[in-house]
């Protein structure tokens, strides 16, 4: 009785380590880029969401066309950044990146292009055809583009 006892203490110990391994690798960020959203648009608009729905929580990186830069309170963040992503050719993709840092208000202007790295916390649909969407993203790291 007693081997058995610690042949299941051995396998649960082995199952934990094997567990806490899997986490401890960091995932790469997803790109949101064309080959990304050619993804996107080939699925049909009703299982669209389904699929956005999976993406929640992810980590993404992309870049796109500052349109503004506004004070405005979400997440716990004070900042909200809007861009217009130019990789989404078939789809219209408006992205609302949240930060607390007040250097991203100072610096950005409209135009410029912005690359980012964030957490996708919500997405939007915009209309019926679902072929336009915002993507909420929480800022991890982002970076002024010299043209």
């Amino acid at each position: 009785m007693k081997s058995l006892g610690s042949a299941t203490i051995i396998l649960f110990m082995l199952t934990l380590s094997l567990f806490s391994q899997n986490n401890d690798k960091k995932t790469e960020p997803v790109a949101l880029n064309k080959e990304y959203y050619s993804k996107l648009a080939e699925i049909i608009p009703i299982k669209r969401d389904y699929f956005l729905d999976d993406e929640l929580n992810k980590l993404f990186r992309g870049k796109g066309f500052v349109e503004s830069v506004d004070v405005l309170q979400r997440f716990n963040r004070q900042y909200r950044i809007v861009l217009i992503d130019s990789d989404a050719v078939s789809l219209n993709i408006r992205l609302y990146i949240y930060t607390s840092n007040d250097e991203y208000l100072k610096t950005l202007q409209k135009g410029d292009l912005f690359e980012y790295k964030g957490q996708l916390v919500i997405y939007t649909p915009l209309n019926l055809a679902r072929n336009s969407y915002i993507f909420d993203i929480l800022l991890e790291d982002g970076t002024l583009l010299v043209k």
